[in-house]
């Protein structure tokens, strides 16, 4: 076309077919799409239909990433954030994100959805001139610069898994992932090809099942919990904030104070710890139980922790000291081992469900046994009060 297309279009002309450039017989006509960038101006680098959104995105010399609405042809998004140009894209359809890299030597992730970086991967010493996904339905892409270094990144933890030094090449141009063979081939006067390592499960979340997942209104986060680490998330961006590492034995149960601002980690030893949820460094640690800690509560207003282990007793603990305090303790509450807990501060009550088949119903305040409720023919599972109704609701593994 003699001229750029009106700000924020993508129009469509007819253009009649010379000779010899393809059989005009069976075609009359083709339909010539050009895409303007936002000011007609910056020279456009790479096209990338994200195909689950029916999306089309755009890089160009201005560093903006655009998102076209393939159907209508509107702009919809103008993603900013990289320092110079963008020169190469790829979408990561488990996870739904869009990956950028260009010359300002960083990787950035975006969630198309709301236009905003989730997170930077920097470690490239020179300009990036390609990014791939491995495989449709892998979380893990791979980047090249063109001093010949290619890394394999974790689009779940944003780490590095591998990176490859290409030598024998000047400046490498392009290069081509094939997952199927996991090789990776580079170019520049001649191929190099390379073996690249298959770390990990492509998943949107965790590489691990996943055990609890909680979310603080305050805060805007989801906190999500596997047997060795904890995962604080930003709930507007989708990025992670925080990963608290919990190495030393199974994590079995988990929960925040009143404020967000702390995280009660508890595992198969019986240990019980305490993170800063921002951080995730360890604060201190609360008195153990004997056993496997199999349920935990925040008292909130009490500043408490409840917990309850496979040793049959429960604790109370006290969380606003700097060191382990516990305010009370009942031992030998059931016959067999305790599966769960439930807290009700509007009927001061606890009630506990263990292999035996009954739940214990005892006091706050003093733990002192109130009744057994009887009925369940299997192992007591979960329980929850209906508040502010004097109601309980239990369930077994059948």
């Amino acid at each position: 076309q003699d001229k750029h297309p009106a700000k924020g279009e993508i129009t469509k002309s007819s253009v009649t077919p010379r000779g010899g450039g393809y059989n005009s017989a069976r075609s009359a006509k083709a339909k010539v799409v050009s895409v303007a960038s936002e000011l007609g101006k910056s020279i456009v680098m790479a096209l990338l239909e994200l195909e689950v959104l029916g999306l089309l995105a755009s890089c160009g010399i201005d560093g903006k990433v655009m998102l076209w609405d393939i159907f209508t042809g509107k702009a919809k998004t103008t993603l900013k954030g990289h320092d110079m140009g963008v020169r190469c894209m790829a979408f990561a359809a488990a996870s739904k994100v869009l990956v950028t890299g260009g010359y300002d030597y960083n990787l950035m992730v975006w969630n198309p959805y709301v236009g905003t970086s989730i997170h930077i991967m920097k470690g490239h010493i020179a300009q990036i001139v390609g990014v791939e996904v491995l495989g449709n339905a892998s979380n893990q892409v791979v980047s090249a610069d063109s001093e010949g270094s290619v890394k394999t990144w974790d689009l779940g933890t944003y780490q590095c898994l591998q990176t490859i030094v290409v030598s024998g090449v000047l400046k490498l141009r392009a290069f081509l992932s094939i997952p199927g063979y996991k090789r990776i081939l580079c170019v520049d006067r001649k191929f190099v090809a390379h073996d690249y390592l298959n770390t990990g499960v492509a998943d949107q979340t965790d590489e691990h099942p996943i055990i609890k997942s909680i979310y603080i209104p305050r805060l805007k986060v989801f906190i999500s919990g596997c047997t060795s680490h904890l995962r604080i998330w930003d709930a507007v961006t989708g990025a992670i904030k925080c990963v608290i590492e919990h190495p030393e034995s199974e994590i079995t149960d988990f929960c925040v104070d009143d404020r967000g601002r702390k995280v009660f980690i508890a595992n198969h030893d019986g240990e019980i710890k305490v993170y800063n949820s921002t951080t995730g460094c360890e604060i201190k640690k609360l008195t153990k139980h004997e056993q496997e800690i199999s349920g935990m509560i925040y008292c909130r207003g009490d500043k408490n922790l409840m917990t309850v282990s496979w040793d049959h007793s429960i604790m109370v603990h006290d969380e606003s000291e700097k060191s382990a305090k516990v305010l009370r303790v009942a031992t030998h509450i059931h016959a067999g081992d305790i599966m769960c807990v439930a807290f009700s501060r509007h009927l001061g009550l606890i009630a506990t469900g263990a292999t035996d088949c009954v739940i214990s119903l005892r006091e706050y305040t003093r733990l002192r046994s109130i009744s057994f409720l009887l009925g369940h023919k299997a192992d007591i599972t979960a329980l929850a009060f209906v508040d502010p109704l004097p109601l309980l609701v239990s369930a077994d593994s059948n």
